[in-house]
């Protein structure tokens, strides 16, 4: 009896612990690391950009790249997977500013050059597509806006084109169609 009771509290710490690493896994933001400052930007595709920050409604700041073609009303926003950093999308970037969009590639909160947030899979993450929308129809005016999103990116980018009439065109690549499937 003794033994039965000791392997079920075992099992059920060892249970315990496997969750929580995936809970961190999933859910929590890395703490920032020495070489996250010496990672590639726009200056190595030769791209005419400007470094912006922007903050979301939610008081989170977050940092962004600003593709310039001046002339262009054409605008492009790339929004990045899970745990997304921009310089994760900054190929596709310099190849749609060299076609002559303007493009802004932006990072997640709890991302290098963001401020520490937990990971929502989307749920707040669209609060800073809202916050690069608004920033490009400031800055771009009379753009013509459309969004490209990867996996998680494309789940904000659906859910931030929903509420936003002036997104023309989208481009999803592998959006989850239900967080309950992904998380279980």
């Amino acid at each position: 009896m003794a033994y039965a009771a000791l392997v079920a509290a075992a099992l059920l710490a060892i249970y315990f612990l496997i969750s929580y690493g995936l809970y961190r896994r999933a859910f929590v933001s890395k703490k920032p690391a020495f070489l996250d400052d010496f990672t590639f930007t726009p200056f190595e595709f030769q791209a005419d950009f400007e470094e912006v920050e922007l903050a979301t409604a939610d008081g989170i700041s977050f940092g962004a790249w600003h593709f310039r073609q001046p002339g262009s009303p054409q605008t492009v926003i790339v929004s990045g997977g899970h745990k997304g950093q921009r310089t994760n999308s900054l190929g596709i970037s310099a190849a749609l500013w060299r076609k002559g969009f303007n493009v802004i590639l932006y990072s997640y909160r709890g991302m290098p050059g963001s401020d520490r947030a937990p990971i929502t899979f989307g749920i707040k993450e669209v609060l800073e597509l809202q916050a690069v929308i608004a920033f490009a129809r400031m800055r771009i005016p009379k753009a013509r806006s459309g969004l490209i999103g990867y996996s998680m990116g494309a789940v904000v980018s659906l859910l931030g084109a929903a509420v936003e009439p002036a997104i023309e065109r989208r481009v999803l690549d592998s959006p989850f169609i239900d967080l309950r499937i992904i998380t279980a």
